[in-house]
């Protein structure tokens, strides 16, 4: 019996006429594959680069417009206390102008050789807008990659109840704004973030296998990795 990462969307669905509804036995527990490197541990101190990594994709014009407004919100903030700003993700020719000139020193990366190295060399990566539901394998990038993740209230489904459990959250942009600002010297508190939030997925995922060839798979928590459902390969 074995589980198909790449049914797990259609499985979650509930879909009455999937060709996978005969396979939903039960629910157990679900060790995913995942193929690419992460850290066991990771200290972030004085000589850990000021860089914060602003996260997510670019294409839809809603997050286009929401990384405007996080720029207009927190870029004078973060260079007057000395953070250097990155942004990773594919975005138009148009948005890539607008910020180069309006933004001059904030650093654009369209494409990322390896992602994981630039996560690295982050104090924190920053998602300012909606993420949407079920895992993404991204996501477990961003993980295993260990920076202390810093969010929109709500912008990442199934995150634990209440913050400080492996992540830091704000109401608004503006207020994520200052969050960042307040944390990034904050040593004790953002290595305390990822201490209890990895040690048990350190034990649940295992390491070295392929990755799925799907983004999408089930509901999750930065302190557990939990179920989906049982199916026949």
């Amino acid at each position: 019996m074995n589980t198909l990462v790449s049914d797990v969307k259609v499985m979650s669905s509930g879909r009455a006429n999937s060709p996978h509804t005969r396979y939903l036995t039960k629910i157990f527990p679900f060790l995913p594959a995942y193929g690419e490197p992460h850290m066991t541990e990771r200290e972030i101190g004085a000589t850990t680069s000021r860089r914060i990594a602003a996260l997510g994709g670019r294409a839809p014009l809603q997050t286009q417009q929401i990384l405007k407004d996080w720029f207009e919100l927190s870029y004078d903030q973060l260079l007057r206390y000395r953070n250097k700003i990155k942004i990773t993700a594919s975005m138009s020719a148009t948005l890539r102008d607008f910020i180069s000139v309006k933004y001059p020193k904030a650093n654009l990366r369209r494409h990322v050789e390896d992602i994981q190295a630039l996560l690295a060399r982050c104090r924190a990566g920053v998602v300012d807008g909606l993420v949407g539901g079920d895992l993404k394998v991204r996501l477990l990038t961003y993980m295993f990659k260990r920076p202390r993740m810093l969010i929109l209230q709500g912008s990442v489904s199934g995150l634990p109840r209440h913050a400080r459990r492996g992540f830091l959250s704000a109401h608004h942009l503006p207020a994520l704004a200052g969050l960042v600002v307040k944390s990034n010297d904050d040593f004790a508190g953002l290595n305390a973030l990822a201490s209890p939030s990895f040690r048990r997925p350190q034990s649940r995922v295992r390491p070295g296998r392929s990755q799925p060839q799907t983004s999408t798979s089930t509901r999750f928590g930065t302190s557990n990795i939990i179920a989906i459902y049982e199916g026949v390969n």
